[in-house]
């Protein structure tokens, strides 16, 4: 019969155990990272902070909620206006032109929810580059 000494068992258990604590360390971190960067590249493209642009995002959001096709086309036409002038950024066009076209195919709901999002995310971007009261003194 074969027997085991306990004295050599024991390093081999501790090592496992760190082995698992390491790998549940690991596990944490990669989680955090992925929910980070899931969370970076949702946040929607950024409009700056030209008022023709804003004024254009909340008539759009007026012509989605009332379900106004007309004022939908007028909209569309505004923004594709302020892009080619350069005042919408491109990345921020893009999505708005998908949001018109999901209105577009009748899915108001989705162009409510997706237009939500993105006048959020709008206001996110905007706290993130305002300076910390901390900064100003």
């Amino acid at each position: 019969m074969r027997t085991t000494n306990p004295r050599t068992t024991k390093p081999r258990e501790s090592e496992s155990a760190r082995g698992k604590i390491l790998l549940g360390v690991l596990g944490v971190f990669g989680t955090i990272a992925i929910v980070a960067l899931v969370w970076h590249r949702t946040s929607p493209p950024n409009v700056g902070s030209d008022k023709k642009v804003l004024q254009q995002v909340d008539a759009l959001f007026t012509a989605v909620r009332v379900k106004d096709s007309r004022l939908l086309d007028r909209c569309a036409t505004q923004l594709a206006d302020l892009k080619a002038k350069g005042e919408l950024p491109d990345d921020a066009a893009t999505t708005l032109t998908q949001i018109v076209a999901t209105a577009h195919s009748g899915d108001w709901q989705g162009a409510t929810e997706n237009l939500l999002w993105f006048i959020q995310g709008q206001s996110a971007n905007r706290r993130a580059q305002e300076p910390s009261a901390r900064s100003k003194s």
